[in-house]
Parts: structure tokens; C-alpha cells; sequence
């Protein structure tokens, strides 16, 4: 996802609020020291997950799509399944299965892309 990591997006979407947030209001906020979130933008701590993570989209009052790129960050990193999704992921194993068959597909990006926009304009 643009070749961004966790750490470096999150201090983007903290100091692009208005006002900005610091280090130690979003530490607050999150019931965090400031240290942990300073390791946390400088990749040397993992990106949080589940209600932590939750806790910082609601403390910068992201909008859908920061929120939704936050996640898939933050999952990235820790090479697993964003938690939004995880259960129903894992309560449906035809999905598993559609993912393994678009992997070997040679038309595989443009496949994906057809999917979400399809799953898009249903959902209009």
C-alpha cells in the first residue's frame, strides 16, 4: 500500500490533524507513555493491534479510509490479517480459497480490482 510503513503514516495522520496531535496527547489518550508511541512511528516497536489500535483511529478521528489503511499497515507489518476482518476471514473458508485461486491466476491484479469494484458498487 504505496510502500508505506505503520510508523511513518501514523506520525503523518497525528501531525495533519487540526490542531495536531502530539506524541504525548495521543499517548494520553490511548493510555500509552509517550515512549511507545515515539518507537512505534520510529519502527522500532510493532504496530498495535486490535482495541489499541482501535483507540488511536478513534483518538485522531480518522476518516473510513485512513482508518481502513491504518489497519492494513499496521497488519502488514505483523504479517497477519487485519483484526477488522479476522473473524469473519476465518469464519469463512471460501474466501481462503477464492485467494488461493486468484494467486495462481495469470490475470491475478486485474481479477482483484474487477472483485472490489463489484463488492464497491453493491455496496453504493
Amino acid at each position: 500500500m504505496d510502500n508505506l510503513r505503520f510508523g511513518k503514516f501514523l506520525r503523518q495522520l497525528r501531525l495533519n490533524r487540526n490542531p495536531a496531535v502530539t506524541q504525548a496527547d495521543l499517548a494520553s489518550a490511548i493510555g500509552r507513555g509517550k515512549m511507545m508511541v515515539s518507537l512505534i512511528e520510529q519502527g522500532k516497536n510493532a504496530p498495535p493491534q486490535g482495541e489499541l489500535l482501535e483507540q488511536i483511529i478513534h483518538t485522531l478521528s480518522l476518516d473510513e479510509t485512513d482508518a481502513v489503511k491504518l489497519r492494513f499497515l499496521a497488519a502488514e507489518e505483523r504479517g497477519s490479517i487485519p483484526h477488522d476482518i479476522a473473524k469473519y476471514f476465518y469464519s469463512n473458508p471460501n474466501i481462503y480459497q477464492a485467494i488461493l485461486v486468484g494467486m495462481k491466476s495469470e490475470k491475478n491484479d486485474s481479477d482483484w480490482h474487477k472483485v472490489a469494484e463489484r463488492f464497491g458498487e453493491e455496496n453504493e
